[in-house]
């Protein structure tokens, strides 16, 4: 038997836990909630994904590349997502760099 992680959030009224990510394979980590809205982002197959709480709706905001997004945070007004990710150029040693994505 093979376990999919996947995220999942305490419901509002208590009682069971509600699932919030749904796909099949695992998500990385990441995961980080918008500050104003019901909005996530999280790490899925090396990319950085989106998720609108309300609607359901993924929105892959990277390509996948060898090294995964990590350390996402949102800015405080939520209209750009920060994130490292470890670059290596021409072959040398690589390096964490940090990207920034305005939405």
């Amino acid at each position: 038997m093979t376990t999919i992680l996947n995220r999942y959030s305490p419901s509002h009224h208590g009682g069971e836990p509600i699932q919030r990510t749904f796909h099949d394979s695992d998500v990385q980590g990441g995961i980080r909630w918008h500050p104003k809205d019901h909005r996530l982002v999280y790490v899925w197959q090396n990319s950085l994904v989106g998720l609108n709480i309300e609607g359901g709706k993924n929105s892959v905001f990277t390509k996948p590349t060898q090294n995964p997004p990590k350390n996402p945070v949102w800015s405080h007004d939520g209209r750009k997502i920060a994130y490292n990710r470890m670059v290596s150029n021409d072959g040398n040693t690589p390096t964490m760099q940090i990207f920034v994505i305005e939405l």
